[in-house]
Order: C-alpha cells, then structure tokens, then sequence
C-alpha cells in the first residue's frame, strides 16, 4: 500500500517560465520549482510551461523516475495545483512516470477523492496500468479507500484486472485486511475464486495474514471454504498451521 511518506522529493529542478513585458526592466526572478507556485497567486506568470514532454518541467525523485508537474501534485493530493495546470492547458494527463504510473494513479495513492475527481471529470483513463499491471482501481483496494474504490467502479472500473504476477483488486485487499473493499468489490462483481500464481484465493490470501474481518466477509458474500491451493492447502489448513485459532474456529463452523 502505498501512503504520502512514500511520494519522492523534488530534485528543486525548475519549470521553464517567461517573463511578462511589465518586469522586463527588473533583474529576473528564479524561475518557480514546484513548491514555490502558488496557483492562487495573481502575480504568476501566465507563461508557465507546463508541458510534461519538455524536460526542464520534468521533477525527480532519488531513483531517477520523472515525475511531471501534474503526476507529483496528484500523488500529494494537492487538489489546487492539479486543477491550476489542468486549466491551464497541461498535456501531462496521461503522461506516466518511469514505473509506468499516471496521475490517477498517483491520486489514488494519496488517498485524495478529490483529486481523483477532478482528473476523472478531466478524462483520465481508468484503464492505465503501471509497469507492475496494477491500475487505479488495484491501487485504491490495497489502499483500503473504500470511496475511490466506489467511485471507479461506479466509471466503469474493470472489477477484475491482474497484476503482472496475477493478483486482483480482491486480492490486493484482502491481503491489506480491508474488509470494506473486499465487499464493494464483491457486491460489484469481483470475482471471489480469482486465484494467485500460487493458486490461492482471497480466503486464502486472509487467512495466511490472518484477517479475520475479512475472512468472515468473504465467507458471508459466498466465498468457497475450502478451495485448494497449488499444493493442495486449504485456507483451514493455512489457519492452522499458522496459528490464527479464531479463524480455524470460524473456518469450522462454516465447514
């Protein structure tokens, strides 16, 4: 799951400004870096490029991945200044970061709906996926943002896109132990029996982690009890071997 402590910090790199004619005469100001635009501020330059595919309006984080003006402003949940560039005329809608995320992506990792909002009313893709497979919706799941997750799928937000190494949205939540989005999703049509690359479920995945809360979700939206694994393990065993005695109990009681 991601979270905000997560978001890399601006190299200080600067977007490319012009100057307006009314201060020609005056020595130039540095041009704004991300933290210094104010996009309240009267006094900004109209000029801004905001033009993702120029480098110089390009930010990055310590492993080298380029973050446009609109994806880090996104990723901070930073709602102002994404409505400011988006206004503006940005192109950097769509534009992905090294890992492949977008904007949307980004905003669903801030946890920010209203920055999601405002990027889906502006046509962000909710079918984009980053370089792991995962996409907005995948992202919000694993989250636990159970209203980012109603909303997508309320646009039409496919119920159930892989990972690369074959993890759904169900899975991604139920492994974080959010048994809210695990009921969204199953009440939206998540698919209950989706499997992993080790052929385990998402009654599978809660058990191994041991989250009741969503154990007894799956089993009450109408999740198999005892499907086997890849080495023929069912999710009682795994509680078992594992030691989580209340999920063996209510495992049991449902067997």
């Amino acid at each position: 799951m991601a979270d905000k402590s997560q978001c890399p910090a601006s190299s200080g790199r600067n977007t490319t400004v012009g100057n307006p004619p009314a201060y020609a005469s005056r020595p130039p100001s540095p041009a704004p870096t991300y933290h210094t635009i104010d996009p309240a501020s009267h006094d900004m330059p109209r000029e801004v490029t905001v033009n993702a595919r120029d480098e110089k309006s390009r930010l990055k984080d310590p492993g080298q991945a380029e973050f446009t003006l609109v994806h880090r402003a996104a990723a901070l949940g930073d709602l102002k200044t994404v409505r400011h560039l988006l206004d503006g005329g940005s192109d950097e809608l769509e534009v992905p970061t090294q890992s492949g995320s977008t904007p949307l992506i980004g905003a669903c990792e801030s946890g920010s709906i209203d920055v999601v909002k405002l990027l889906l009313e502006h046509g962000a893709d909710i079918t984009r996926r980053n370089k792991l497979g995962n996409t907005p919706l995948g992202t919000a799941a694993s989250r636990g943002d159970v209203e980012i997750v109603r909303l997508l799928l309320d646009v039409g937000a496919e119920r159930n896109p892989q990972l690369n190494i074959g993890w759904t949205p169900l899975l991604q939540a139920a492994r974080g132990g959010h048994h809210q989005v695990v009921e969204v999703l199953l009440q939206r049509g998540a698919d209950p029996s989706a499997i992993t690359f080790t052929g385990q479920t998402a009654l599978h995945i809660a058990v191994l982690n041991g989250k009741l809360e969503v154990v007894k979700t799956l089993l009450q939206n109408g999740a198999t009890v005892a499907p086997l694994d890849n080495k023929r393990r069912t999710p009682l065993n795994l509680a078992a071997q594992h030691g989580h005695k209340d999920i063996v109990k209510l495992l049991k009681s449902w067997s």
